[in-house]
């Protein structure tokens, strides 16, 4: 084997060893009133203070990264935040128009086999982005 294959190998091995624990106590039980992610849609303006239909999303599980992934008719992204982080995100300005919105929870998994890292997504949830 190259030195240079031997070297990569290694350097995955090395990042394999770092993430294996993490995703062991990850998949250990944690209290059951607490989700992992939380996740609220403010369709339109039903929370002035958060904007115009605004994702909410809270993360309260730090030995996994956790996002939203979300599409709409005019756009699309993800939220991740930080451990411990509420993070809100305005998806469009305020209008009469509805849109089909379509959002997801995802984490990043650990795989045996390449590729290495996986993201593993839930069922998508659909409402409306009411713009113009």
């Amino acid at each position: 084997m190259s030195p240079g294959r031997l070297i990569r190998a290694a350097v995955v091995l090395g990042v394999v060893a770092l993430l294996l624990p993490t995703t062991a106590r990850a998949a250990a039980p944690g209290p059951a009133d607490v989700p992992r992610i939380e996740v609220r849609y403010n369709a339109g303006d039903e929370d002035p203070a958060a904007g115009p239909n605004s994702l909410v999303v809270t993360r309260n599980d730090c030995d996994m990264v956790w996002l939203v992934d979300y599409t709409w008719d005019g756009g699309q992204g993800r939220v991740q935040p930080q451990c411990g982080e509420t993070r809100t995100v305005s998806l469009a300005p305020l209008g009469s128009d509805a849109h089909p919105l379509r959002w997801r929870t995802c984490y990043l998994s650990v795989w045996p086999h390449m590729p290495l890292f996986k993201l593993v997504c839930g069922d998508y949830h659909e409402d409306v982005v009411l713009t113009g």
